[in-house]
């Protein structure tokens, strides 16, 4: 599952790159462009490699030695989304596929995402899948 999520992210990463040289070309300067690039792969590269274990945007910023104010400005200036958007996406879909395929229960899937209690990690999963763990672990393959 570890290569599908980094064969994902290559892929994004790509769009983005192209994206990145469709705007570069009307706007901007090469240097910014190289430095937003770099960031942006960067966050891209530690985000694939926390598998939805930290879900802030301080905490990114931080490893990426960045103030979450200028990493998150620079994040949408490189793709268009906020990098909670980017993290959060990641993170569901970490946690969709130990649901589904552990047979760890919902606490011990919770403690393995450093959430500090299961109804945490509840309230998080139904804000992003909208139905709970339980729930989404029982439903039909779609």
């Amino acid at each position: 599952m570890q290569y599908l999520f980094s064969a994902i992210f290559c892929e994004m990463l790509g769009q983005l790159h192209k994206e990145m040289e469709a705007a570069g070309n009307t706007e901007g300067s090469k240097e910014g462009i190289k430095q937003v690039n770099y960031i942006l792969r960067k966050f891209m590269e530690l985000l694939s490699k926390d598998k939805g274990m930290h879900r802030s945007v301080s905490y990114f910023a931080n490893e990426l030695c960045y103030t979450p104010k200028h990493f998150s400005k620079v994040i949408k200036q490189a793709c268009g989304r906020t990098p909670l958007d980017l993290i959060n996406e990641t993170t569901v879909e970490h946690i969709k596929y130990r649901l589904k395929r552990s047979e760890k229960s919902i606490k011990e899937i919770a403690e393995e995402f450093n959430f500090p209690n299961q109804s945490f990690f509840g309230k998080y999963v139904k804000a992003h899948l909208g139905t709970s763990p339980a729930n989404y672990r029982n439903r039909k393959e779609e």
